[in-house]
């Protein structure tokens, strides 16, 4: 059945881990004259799209890698989901790990539904962009080529219109027009005649078709929706302090002490993230507000953390929508299991003072994979390819890899026989990982990546201790 894209996968992807056809080629073989193809494989470095001619038909092809699938997901929540749509929608062509299966299940069952909110912004964007846009349009002596382009956009404006006034939220202007134009014939007629007007620079008639719109439709109006992209809700369970920078683990551990002094029967956990991923880059500090109630102390919470971050900018409580942990960790019952993890972390560090950040490190990688199916050569690879993303030089790690590991791992030949000195077990076990069996491998490194975010704030530093570790359990010197 679809013979024709496995041959072009087999000419320019040979041995790809996984494909999901979706478009409208699934359903319109015969009629579709392009065909889109997510690509996912542990050699892409980056997310990043290319298109082909193959035996005179169109292939769009999305390429990402394994590691960022859910963060990409978790990012796009609230933001109309894209990625999400194509799980739900699309073909499952080749999955050799069986990981794309995994993930289509939880999209398709568990994944939260944040459409509505998404829908109510965007809709009361839309309203108040055409009766903005309309404004220079009135007052211009015509249609000139300065305010063409803004009456254009109307037209783009009306489609968004009609589509999220009846619940559609497509991402792409391709997938918007396709849409409007097949299911809305009534609105696609009317919406035509202004078209004409414009393609004619009738400026009269541009007007009097968008009048006419706006009143038939009740579309006028003046003021933005107020929504809860802007958070002042202090009763969730968990409230975060976003912090516009990221900080070296001495700066971490005397926060710990801060926060632990300000109120010592406060649950949270810190954790950082450099430049260049999913989320913004700085410092998150997560807090426990089930027990909490800050919403009866949020003044003194506030006045606390201006305090410390006197000369940081700084949100609080941060509305982390836009790489939503519930997503990132396929489901609230396993973010809860990383939550657990970090808030051990924490208490080790601050009841811990004695012991080195390289021999708390090197203890917790050894236990995290003592229970991983996983290994320390993957944590390596897998921040080998975040490295080679930021150089976006080529999307395939194969190509840059020697290069990435020269500019890394020899640039840091000085410190290699003294940092593997440090590296010790503790007499015990710091953290318990047993229950990370519970947890889908898939994400098993971003928890890891999220603990060692508390110690090492740069993914090049991640890079060289998995390197170093690595060295230190085989007992060799490069």
């Amino acid at each position: 059945m679809y013979q024709k894209i496995y041959d072009f996968l087999e000419q320019y992807f040979p041995s790809i881990e996984g494909c999901i056809l979706f478009g409208s080629y699934i359903e319109k073989k015969d009629k579709a004259n392009d065909v889109d193809l997510l690509l996912i494989s542990e050699r892409f470095s980056f997310s990043s799209t290319e298109s082909f001619t193959y035996k005179n038909l169109a292939f769009n092809t999305i390429k990402i890698n394994f590691s960022e699938i859910l963060n990409i997901i978790a990012k796009q929540f609230k933001q109309g989901n894209f990625l999400s749509h194509v799980f739900k929608t699309g073909t499952i062509l080749i999955d050799v790990n069986q990981e794309l299966s995994h993930i289509k299940k939880y999209v398709l069952d568990n994944i939260p539904n944040a459409s509505a909110d998404v829908i109510n912004f965007d809709l009361s964007e839309v309203r108040f962009k055409i009766n903005d846009y309309m404004e220079p349009l009135r007052q211009g002596t015509g249609l000139t080529s300065e305010n063409f382009l803004q009456a254009a956009r109307m037209v783009s404006l009306f489609i968004d219109y009609f589509l999220l006034n009846n619940g559609i939220y497509l991402k792409t202007e391709k997938s918007k027009n396709k849409y409007f134009f097949q299911n809305y014939p009534t609105e696609a007629i009317e919406l035509s005649q202004i078209i004409d007007a414009l393609k004619k620079s009738e400026k009269i008639k541009f007007i009097n078709g968008v009048d006419t719109l706006i009143s038939k439709y009740s579309i006028l109006i003046n003021e933005k929706y107020s929504n809860n992209f802007i958070l002042d809700d202090y009763t969730q369970e968990h409230l975060i302090c976003y912090v516009e920078k990221i900080f070296k683990f001495s700066e971490i551990s005397e926060l710990i002490k801060i926060i632990k002094e300000h109120n010592q029967n406060v649950k949270f956990f810190i954790y950082q993230i450099d430049e260049e991923n999913q989320e913004k880059e700085g410092c998150y500090i997560v807090i426990n507000n089930i027990d909490q109630n800050i919403n009866n102390d949020k003044k003194q919470w506030i006045l606390f953390f201006q305090k410390v971050f006197s000369n940081i900018d700084f949100i609080f409580p941060y509305n982390n929508i836009f790489c939503y942990p519930k997503i990132k960790f396929m489901g609230y019952d396993n973010e809860l299991i990383v939550n657990e993890f970090m808030y051990l972390l924490i208490n080790i560090i601050f009841t811990n003072t004695l012991i080195s950040k390289e021999e708390i490190i090197f203890g917790i990688v050894i236990d995290f994979f003592a229970f991983s199916t996983l290994n320390i050569s993957d944590a390596y690879n897998y921040y080998l390819i975040k490295m080679d993303s930021k150089a976006k030089t080529s999307n395939f790690l194969n190509v840059n890899r020697q290069k990435i590991e020269d500019k890394f791992i020899k640039a840091n030949k000085p410190i290699e026989i003294s940092l593997m000195q440090r590296f010790s077990l503790s007499k015990e076990k710091l953290i318990n990982f047993e229950s990370l069996n519970n947890i889908p491998q898939i994400i098993h490194l971003q928890v890891l990546d999220r603990i060692l975010s508390v110690f090492l704030s740069k993914d090049y530093e991640k890079l060289y201790y998995m390197y170093a570790i690595n060295l230190k359990l085989n007992e060799k010197i490069s």
